[in-house]
This record gives structure tokens, C-alpha cells and sequence, in this order.
């Protein structure tokens, strides 16, 4: 990473935009963000694995009754790294955990944004990677499909992904893109 400063700034601007959002709306009002899926799935399937990790250990086995299991609902909800930010948080407060992750996703949206608009054209592009980077994930888009936390992480793999695939065009190895598609 050659220049630091703009990764920071990338990384900052857009959260603390939505942060100044959420707390204009007050995060524990009537209009919170745990709305929709946010409230009635994801909430509900993080605290369940909140409080299974933390008192069965990390190797609970997320079994159902009668031979079935939690596999397909663990890995549909449940297998971002930015999930692990519930243990930070005490259950009672799975709403500032939440809203954690949606900031950090912004945050990391913008740098992947940044570093794609910096690898992918020529010359000092510094401040236009940093605006693009903030541009892209405080998107429309984004901030509306911000409380779907299963898709959060796509915002900021699609350009880590698209700019390996670009490589793939210029005759260079697909190792990166597959390893990225694959942690996606």
C-alpha cells in the first residue's frame, strides 16, 4: 500500500458521514436501523450465534433436532469475519454491534473502492481515488441495502474482485481473482 493517508481518509470519511446519520436519527429510537430483514432475520440469527459461541465454545456444532443442522443458515447469514464484531457487545446491545458492522462496511467499501480506482488507472489519481471511494459506498444503493448484512461484504469485494478479473485481461495469472471470488 503506497499511500497510507488515503486509505485513512477513504476509510473514515464514509463512516463518520453515516455515523453523523444514524446519530441525527438517533440509533435508539423509533427510527432505528434494525428495520425490515435487519430486525426480523439477521438480528435475531447473530444473537443466537452470539450466545451459542459464548457459552458452548467455538466448536458448538450448530445441530438441529431430528437429523437436521444450521449449516445452510450458518453459512448464509452467519460466515462474514465483520459477524464476529457480536462478541465485542453485550446481547442487550446487538443494535451498536450491528450498526458497527454496517459503518465498517462502508468504511472498507470505500478503501477497496480507492485502491481499485489507484490500480486500475494512470498517473496521481489521489484525490479522485478518495472521492470515487466515497462516492461509491455511500452510493444510493449501498446506504438503502446497508441493512441487509448478508451482502455487506460484496460492496467491498466487488472491486478487489473486478479489478483481479482485469488482470486476468491483460495475460496475468487468475490466482488473485480466485482467491478473492473464493473468500467472497
Amino acid at each position: 500500500i503506497k499511500d497510507k493517508k488515503l486509505y485513512i481518509v477513504s476509510f473514515i470519511v464514509p463512516i463518520a458521514i453515516m455515523l453523523g446519520a444514524y446519530l441525527a436519527n438517533g440509533i435508539m429510537t423509533d427510527y432505528s436501523i434494525l428495520i425490515n430483514d435487519l430486525s426480523g432475520q439477521y438480528s435475531s440469527f447473530l444473537l443466537y450465534y452470539r450466545n451459542h459461541i459464548a457459552e458452548n465454545g467455538l466448536f458448538y456444532s450448530f445441530s438441529k433436532g431430528l437429523g437436521g443442522n444450521f449449516f445452510g443458515i450458518f453459512t448464509y447469514y452467519l460466515t462474514s469475519p465483520l459477524n464476529l464484531i457480536v462478541f465485542l457487545f453485550p446481547s442487550a446491545k446487538i443494535e451498536i454491534a450491528v450498526a458497527v458492522m454496517i459503518l465498517l462496511r462502508f468504511g472498507l467499501s470505500s478503501v477497496a473502492f480507492s485502491w481499485f480506482i489507484q490500480r486500475t488507472t494512470d498517473g496521481d489519481k489521489r484525490g479522485t481515488a478518495v472521492i470515487m471511494g466515497v462516492v461509491y459506498s455511500l452510493s444510493s444503493y449501498m446506504v438503502i441495502m446497508s441493512y441487509h448484512l448478508l451482502w455487506g461484504d460484496v460492496y467491498f469485494m466487488l472491486p478487489v474482485i473486478m479489478a483481479f478479473l482485469l488482470d486476468i485481461f491483460k495475460g496475468k495469472s487468475p490466482r488473485n481473482f480466485i482467491i478473492a471470488f473464493s473468500i467472497m
